[in-house]
């Protein structure tokens, strides 16, 4: 597929479009999968050209409730390009999505919300609330995982993780060795229906050995990445049964032992669907795992395929000039 973009210039999620794999549909499940601990979201756009199905505002008839149907709101619009959307400021924020077992972060936030965290405003303590309740809330990527917890500055490098709820949760943390403040917390997406079970706890056996170092290779990032989101091998396997279900292609199911195996190989799966459950299920950025297979990255396309040829989805059938 590599070698195909590099000799067409055509970008390389444009080419797995072509086999039928469209990142941002597979990589979009990552929202439907439960999470015991409070994960990263990859916000990564891969297909630019995409069509998307747009809004505009309408203007009510009578007064407005507080809490209203979407529809009395806005109307369908002609649909627009991704790359129109994406906001020009792209790097100024990260997506966590809270798992069960971040105590931080419940009860304030439910398992399955989405959080917007700020990066701009990540450095150092704010001003003080009145309340030990509305203290804000951070985004912090730490040795055992991530959380969004609310933060006691102890010092230059030292801050503390804690809830109001339950102090004795409350964990001590070295700033740049074991822990990295991502953002504030300024959003959140929250979802319907919750029927988690807010009651589950990572095991500890799974923590073991976790640490907040760089990734030299593709097993270190492989192992490190699942020990991040609280996995074993046998709850990998079961979630890629459900990620092979979704997309109807049992390629993408790995069997504990094929995972198991993966952090002990220096090469990549044979198969592209393994990769990407890999990168599904342990929230590896997908041009990341690229890398560190030693793929050279620097000759992947950059030219955006043609609709007809990358087989987009235009919403209403309506179709624009490129």
């Amino acid at each position: 597929m590599l070698a195909l973009s590099h000799i067409t210039n055509y970008a390389l999620s444009d080419w797995l479009a072509v086999f039928g794999i469209d990142l941002d549909v597979i990589f979009g499940l990552r929202v439907l999968i439960q999470r015991r601990q409070t994960t990263l979201l990859d916000s990564s756009v891969y297909d630019t050209r995409a069509w998307i199905p747009w809004f505009m505002e309408r203007q009510p008839a009578g007064v407005v409730q507080s809490i209203s149907p979407l529809g009395q709101l806005l109307a369908h619009s002609e649909p627009r390009r991704a790359l129109d959307l994406l906001a020009p400021n792209k790097g100024r924020f990260l997506y966590g999505l809270i798992g069960e077992a971040d105590v931080y972060a419940l009860p304030t936030f439910v398992p399955g919300s989405i959080v917007r965290a700020d990066t701009r405003r990540s450095h150092g303590p704010l001003p003080e609330s009145k309340s030990t309740a509305e203290k804000p809330f951070f985004l912090v990527e730490h040795e055992f995982g991530c959380s969004c917890s609310r933060l006691l500055w102890l010092g230059k490098d030292r801050v503390a993780l804690y809830s109001p709820q339950d102090p004795c949760v409350l964990r001590e943390l070295q700033l740049g060795k074991e822990a990295r403040v991502l953002g504030l917390v300024d959003a959140e997406i929250r979802p319907i229906r919750n029927d988690r079970d807010s009651g589950s706890i990572m095991d500890p056996a799974i923590l073991e050995n976790s640490r907040l170092v760089p990734t030299a290779n593709l097993r270190d990032l492989l192992r490190n990445s699942r020990i991040k989101v609280g996995l074993c091998f046998r709850e990998a396997s079961s979630l890629s049964h459900w990620v092979a279900d979704a997309l109807s292609d049992e390629l993408y199911f790995a069997a504990p032992s094929t995972l198991s195996d993966y952090e002990t190989l220096a090469a990549p799966p044979r198969h592209i669907q393994k990769i990407l459950t890999l990168c599904l299920l342990y929230c590896i950025d997908f041009r990341e795992f690229l890398r560190a297979s030693g793929l050279p990255l620097n000759r992947e396309g950059h030219d955006a395929m043609p609709d007809e040829l990358a087989l987009r989805h235009v919403p209403n059938d309506k179709r624009r000039p490129h």
